[in-house]
C-alpha cells in the first residue's frame, strides 16, 4: 500500500499534471479555438479567463526568473534562521529528489494550486469587475478594482494555507515555511498577471536550494 501511494503521489500524478501543463502550453491556439466554440457566452468567457492563468510567459527574465529565485532563496534561509531549523530534504535518493522536488513537483503543484485553484477564483473575480448577470439574481453583479485586489490577496493567502496543509508537516517550522512559500508563489503569480512561470521558478529554486544544502546526506 505504501509503495503504491508513494508511486501515485510522487510520480504518477506529478507526471500527468506536468504533461498537462506542457500540453496546454504547446497547444494554446487549438485550445483557444475550442473554447471559442462554446455556445454559452458566460461559460466561454470564464473558461477563457481561466485558461489565461495557465500561461508560461518568459516576459522580462529579470522578473520572471531572477527575482523569483532570489526571493525563494531569501525566504527559505530566513525561515531556517528564524526557527533555527536546518533545511532538509525528504531523505530520498538524489535522482528522485532532483526529478520530483526539482522539476515535477514545482510544475504540477503550481499548476494545481495556483493555476487551477487560485486561477479559477481569480477568473470569477475578474469577470465580476464588469456587470455580470446571473439567472438567480435580479440585478447584475459588479465589484470595484479595490474590492478585486482585496479578494485576490485574500485568495493568495487562502491557497497558501491549502498548499501548506496538503504537505506532510511534522513540525510547526514545516507548516509555517510552506505557508510562507505558498503565499510567495501566489504573490508572484498575481503580480505577474497570472503567469505560472515565476511561481514555478521560485518553487523549483527553493527545492533546489534544499537539495544542494542536503547533498552530503544523500
Amino acid at each position: 500500500m505504501d509503495f503504491w501511494w508513494v508511486y501515485l503521489n510522487r510520480w504518477l500524478i506529478p507526471v500527468l499534471l506536468t504533461a498537462t501543463v506542457l500540453f496546454f502550453h504547446f497547444n494554446q491556439k487549438e485550445i483557444r479555438k475550442r473554447i471559442g466554440k462554446l455556445k454559452n457566452k458566460n461559460r466561454r468567457e470564464w473558461v477563457s479567463v481561466v485558461f489565461d492563468g495557465f500561461s508560461l510567459r518568459l516576459d522580462d527574465w529579470r522578473f520572471t526568473v531572477v527575482l523569483p529565485i532570489i526571493a525563494a532563496f531569501a525566504l527559505d534561509l530566513l525561515a531556517a534562521w528564524v526557527f533555527q531549523q536546518p533545511l532538509r530534504s525528504m531523505g530520498e535518493p538524489l535522482f528522485t529528489a532532483v526529478a520530483t522536488s526539482g522539476f515535477l513537483n514545482p510544475v504540477s503543484e503550481e499548476f494545481l494550486v495556483r493555476g487551477l485553484l487560485l486561477g479559477m477564483f481569480l477568473a470569477t473575480a475578474i469577470i465580476l469587475k464588469k456587470p455580470t448577470k446571473f439567472t438567480f439574481l435580479k440585478k447584475p453583479v459588479k465589484i470595484s478594482e479595490a474590492s478585486y485586489q482585496k479578494i485576490a490577496w485574500a485568495l493568495v493567502i487562502l491557497t497558501g494555507l491549502v498548499f501548506s496543509f496538503a504537505h506532510d508537516n511534522v513540525i510547526f517550522f514545516q507548516f509555517a515555511g510552506r505557508l510562507a512559500s505558498g503565499v510567495l508563489y501566489g504573490a508572484l503569480y498575481l503580480a505577474s498577471g497570472r503567469n505560472l512561470l515565476p511561481a514555478i521558478v521560485a518553487h523549483a529554486a527553493g527545492n533546489w536550494l534544499i537539495i544542494a544544502l542536503d547533498a552530503p546526506h544523500f
